[in-house]
């Protein structure tokens, strides 16, 4: 039941301003009626523990999502001191030894981004979901593996929030038009989202729902992107692991066309004479292709030994493109790839 601004700050034990503020950020539900806020009270949310921790800054809060995927790390142009090396350290390692994760980003993420619930005629989802201006995540990101049907959950730059409200006609939910988007913008400086949004930050978005279904997708995205904690110590080894990296963003925009490629390249390795123990690479990689994208992304990043054999007998040849290689192969030796040749490399 909608409760006023009072109620609401004394269920919670805040202040009025709190709430509001709270409100007007997203980590509240609510809308204005009459020029009145009218909050959403999830009683889930309520009851979960608190766990005395301080939200991380905005800043912070992308250094920690975007230290779970190295690469990505640099890319966005972080360059953490030290001190904040052996923070992000130390949270990364909490959040792997954790029984449950999800209080933690609950606790720590809620100031990566501005939260905005807006209604959008069903009929224009599809379109929006396709516009290259959002990043899906939460229920929408691919990795998640839910079925959001006529909902849509994104990240948007702030510099395109406003011409996406304008063009699909996203409004203000209201009784007889609830919310099925959620934006969650991010200042343009930030350039945090670059076509798929990190695996942490998708898992925070979805831990902020209430349903046992988003959490449980969002312990599994945690664990996929926690699952390289090793340094890879070869070159060819960290060249295989940022080939597979960048298959694994395809595989998030889109993995029926990347499947159908490991799909097929597999039936030709299975029709080549090999060694038992090569073929059973072969068919590792057949079970893996045939099972949740969410365990095939987590075991081509993966860091033991049998990932690191596994890597270099992949079946996703044609995936990428010469541009999209070479990216990879030179993120690996730690190089820009506008600054060096563009000579073909060995996968």
């Amino acid at each position: 039941m909608p409760l006023s601004v009072v109620d609401a700050a004394a269920r919670l034990g805040v202040t009025e301003r709190r709430v509001r503020a709270m409100l007007e950020s997203g980590r509240l539900d609510g809308q204005k009626v009459g020029g009145r806020w009218l909050v959403e009270l999830d009683e889930g949310k309520m009851s979960s523990p608190r766990l005395g921790i301080r939200p991380l800054s905005a800043r912070s809060c992308w250094s920690l999502i975007l230290a779970a995927e190295p690469p990505r790390l640099a890319q966005a142009g972080f360059a953490p001191t030290p001190a904040e090396r052996y923070r992000l350290k130390a949270r990364l390692q909490r959040l792997c030894e954790a029984d449950d994760p999800v209080p933690l980003l609950k606790a720590w993420l809620p100031n990566r981004a501005v939260r905005i619930r807006l209604h959008a005629n069903p009929t224009d989802v599809a379109d929006l979901r396709a516009d290259r201006r959002i990043a899906l995540s939460g229920v929408s990101h691919p990795a998640a593996g839910l079925l959001s049907g006529h909902e849509l959950e994104a990240y948007v730059a702030s510099d395109d929030a406003g011409p996406i409200r304008a063009d699909y006609l996203l409004v203000e939910p209201r009784p007889d038009s609830p919310a099925n988007v959620i934006l969650r913008v991010v200042p343009e400086s930030l350039r945090v989202i670059n076509g798929t949004v990190p695996l942490l930050a998708a898992a925070a978005d979805l831990a902020e729902h209430a349903g046992s279904r988003e959490e449980g997708a969002a312990r599994g995205l945690v664990q996929t992107a926690l699952a390289v904690r090793r340094p890879l110590e070869r070159r060819e080894e960290r060249v295989s692991w940022e080939l597979h990296r960048a298959v694994a963003d395809k595989l998030l925009r889109d993995p029926n066309p990347i499947l159908a490629i490991a799909r097929e390249n597999i039936a030709r390795m299975n029709e080549q004479p090999r060694s038992p123990y090569a073929q059973g690479w072969v068919d590792e990689w057949e079970r893996l292709v045939a099972g949740p994208v969410p365990k095939l992304i987590a075991r081509m990043l993966d860091s033991d030994e049998r990932a690191i054999d596994l890597r270099q007998m992949g079946p996703f040849a044609g995936v990428l493109t010469q541009e999209e290689r070479l990216a990879a192969i030179h993120r690996a030796s730690g190089r820009n790839a506008d600054s060096v040749d563009q000579s073909p490399s060995e996968e």
